[in-house]
């Protein structure tokens, strides 16, 4: 990728860098070492363009450095220099910023917003992002700086390199040790990293090949253990070094040749080899704007004041969402932060595990919180690419699929339910008698599609229900686990579920009564049927690769053990009594469409955008506009409520039910903000969405918490959300 030949640097009389050649390749790390005033710095500055040389060639992709536009090198190379000032007040989040200079103009500064986000993220400054620049630590700055030149190759062609001058020299022992590990991975992604480093273990540690520099010439290059075997180094740096096991040396300090250390050459004051000079250095800094527009560099330079940009969600490949600033979509950043504040505030209290809230207005995402543990007990920090059952927010996305067989005439909502599965097409109904106890009594009509989709089948949860047989009638069947676990049929068959459940009376007559069922596992049923396909087959071709969210299924994702969400096994809000989550670890006997998915936070935020733009995002479009109109308006008014949606939910009243989701009635009337036509669902293990298509929002919530307190977080979050709007 970058050849140098011959590369001879002169000053003041003398050669700071003699006939050097050798080649930086994709995929691996260089690292350049050697005593001071060995020519590290000038050889790296040569390879950057920054120096010219007096002879010899530096050459990127087989066209010499001179003759590439700066701008078409800066979209192929970053540098982080040794050091860093800067004469302007910048917060690190703009000094990052810088990066994406080089892409003004292009369709790549699209990218710009999550650029600096996911760069932050990797360099594990996240938390700095607001902080001025000149009251940063020194090894803060640096890991600021790396951080702006990954922006910079954000998105850029490939192959690309990195060039860094002694980023560790202000790093303490873990940041260092964070920083060679990143560098290693960057390689394995394919990038071409050279670093200029000093110590020898460090280099031994990060490099594929070494290249030893002594005097401005090349006295060794190639693998670690070669390079830096004792014998070898001892000749470059006058002192004795003993080699320790995995190749890497310790100096004896006490054993040093005095002659051999006052032979190493001292840099001329004229062009010093430890690096630029202060006024060079701004030199550099007005090369990195790279000739873009006074106006736009100085609106760079000086946008302080502005609310910071959200953090995007690290751990995936991409934000969910084009990132934005609060203030761009009518939020007020600070007021928005106070979600962090107070969830913070539930996790040290031990009352909540750890949480990932994200919330985006008007199609861009502006807020993305990851909140305490991914597992409290192990000491790991939640991710942002965590995974988490979410239980009854399965529903969404098998009345989703559903919606979709009716859009293509597979299914029809007025369909009898016993077209599709065996057994359901003449159900009995267990009626209280007014003598107490229940006797049976035949349906006065069919349960339909329809019915399922909106809760009113007649069929129940064993958990909720008081109808005695219905309950023992599903215990029996294994549709309910009494005293064991809530809300798990996955180790059944699909033809065991259907037979349990044909067997058992209703609950309610079909069409009566709004009831929170089972309905939803047997729409994934009736799915099944209609398209031939498994439910999660069926969901991951029709809706999650199609849609992005590869977090989603039924079951971990491969390799995703070390992602789930992890409960403390107890409800600190009901007296610590014990309780139990479904095991995901493997695929279960059937794809319960009622309670048995996983997902990431940010996978489901495409679904609940997806639904908000009328059923179409990034140009996939998994429903027309009427139909999820249809899905969003009430479809429960004048029937019996026993426990009506938003009690159920919120513990407020004000909402209805619509095709898969609770559906605000009015802008009044509930204990939540919101507008009429808001709407959601939430999940039994404490996760909980919703969109308000006339705020154009849409927040995601996703906690392992199975508590009775869940419904009290979620009228907090949405209280704490719709205090940001300001526009």
């Amino acid at each position: 990728m970058i050849a140098v030949r011959g590369a001879t640097v002169r000053a003041g009389g003398r050669a700071l860098l003699a006939g050097v050649s050798l080649d930086l390749r994709p995929g691996e790390v260089l690292a350049v070492a050697g005593p001071n005033g060995a020519g590290k710095s000038t050889l790296l500055r040569a390879m950057t363009g920054e120096l010219r040389l007096s002879s010899g060639e530096v050459a990127l992709d087989g066209r010499s450095l001179a003759a590439w536009p700066p701008l078409a090198l800066a979209r192929r190379r970053s540098v982080v220099s040794q050091a860093s000032s800067l004469a302007f007040p910048m917060a690190a989040e703009e000094v990052v910023a810088l990066g994406r200079l080089p892409w003004h103009g292009t369709p790549g500064a699209s990218r710009d917003a999550a650029a600096v986000a996911r760069a932050l993220d990797v360099a594990g400054i996240t938390h700095l992002s607001r902080q001025p620049h000149a009251t940063l630590s020194g090894g803060e700055r640096q890991r600021v700086q790396v951080a702006r030149a990954l922006a910079q190759l954000d998105g850029a062609p490939r192959p690309a390199a990195l060039l860094l001058d002694e980023p560790t020299a202000s790093l303490d022992v873990r940041h260092a040790a964070l920083l060679l590990r990143l560098l290693r991975r960057l390689a394995a992604e394919g990038l071409a990293v050279l670093v200029v480093l000093h110590d020898l273990n460090e280099a031994a540690f990060v490099a594929d090949r070494v290249a030893m520099l002594a005097e401005g010439r090349l006295a060794a290059l190639g693998p670690p253990e070669e390079v830096l075997a004792a014998g070898a180094v001892e000749a470059v740096y006058g002192i004795a070094f003993r080699t320790l096991p995995g190749g890497f040396v310790l100096p004896r300090y006490d054993a040093v040749d005095a002659g051999l250390a006052a032979g190493v050459a001292s840099p001329p004051a004229a062009l010093p080899a430890r690096g630029p000079s202060q006024g060079e250095r701004h030199a550099m800094q007005r090369r990195a704007l790279l000739a873009v527009p006074p106006a736009l560099a100085l609106a760079a330079l000086h946008a302080r004041g502005a609310a910071a940009q959200p953090q995007p969600l690290p751990g995936a490949a991409a934000p969910p969402l084009p990132v934005v600033r609060p203030a761009e979509v009518g939020l007020n950043a600070e007021r928005l932060g106070r979600i962090r504040e107070v969830f913070e505030a539930e996790v040290a209290a031990n009352r909540l595990p750890g949480a990932v809230i994200l919330i985006a207005r008007r199609g861009r995402l502006a807020l993305a919180e990851a909140i305490g543990f991914r597992d409290r007990q192990a000491g790991a920090r939640m991710e942002p690419d965590a995974v988490f059952r979410i239980y009854s927010m399965t529903k969404p996305l098998v009345s989703v699929a559903a919606m979709m067989l009716v859009e293509e005439g597979r299914i029809g909502l007025a369909d009898p339910v016993g077209r599709y599965l065996p057994g359901m097409d003449r159900p009995q109904v267990s009626v209280a008698r007014d003598g107490g106890g229940f006797e049976p009594v035949a349906a006065t009509r069919p349960m339909q599609v329809y019915d399922l989709l909106r809760h009113t089948s007649g069929l129940a949860y064993g958990e909720l229900t008081q109808n005695a047989p219905v309950r023992d009638a599903y215990a029996r069947a294994g549709l309910f686990q009494p005293g064991v676990i809530d809300f798990d049929s996955r180790r059944m068959t699909p033809e065991e579920f259907t037979r349990g459940l044909a067997a058992a009376p209703l609950a309610r007559q079909p069409g009566t009564t709004w009831e929170y069922s089972l309905s939803s596992d047997a729409l994934g049923r009736v799915v099944e049927a209609a398209s031939g396909r498994t439910l999660d087959a069926f969901l991951e071709e029709r809706l999650f690769r199609p849609l992005g969210m590869p977090g989603s299924g039924f079951a971990l994702p491969q390799g995703g053990a070390g992602r789930l969400a992890m409960h403390s096994g107890v409800d600190p809000a009901n007296n610590n009594q014990p309780v139990a989550m479904i095991d995901v670890s493997r695929p279960p006997g059937n794809a319960s469409g009622g309670a048995g998915a996983v997902a990431t936070a940010s996978d489901y935020l495409r679904f609940s955008q997806m639904l908000a733009n009328g059923g179409q995002l990034d140009g996939v479009r998994i429903l027309s506009p009427a139909t999820v109109r249809w899905m969003i308006s009430d479809h429960v008014a004048g029937l019996a409520q026993p426990l009506a949606p938003g009690m159920l939910l919120l513990g407020s009243p004000g909402f209805g039910f619509g095709l898969g989701f609770a559906v605000r009635l009015a802008d009044g009337g509930a204990l939540v903000p919101g507008l009429e036509g808001q709407f959601m669902w939430a999940g039994y293990g404490g996760t909980y969405f919703w969109v308000d298509p006339r705020a154009d929002l849409v927040a995601v919530c996703m906690t392992a918490a199975p508590s009775v307190a869940r419904a009290g977080y979620r009228r907090l979050l949405m209280n704490l959300t719709y205090a940001a709007i300001e526009g």
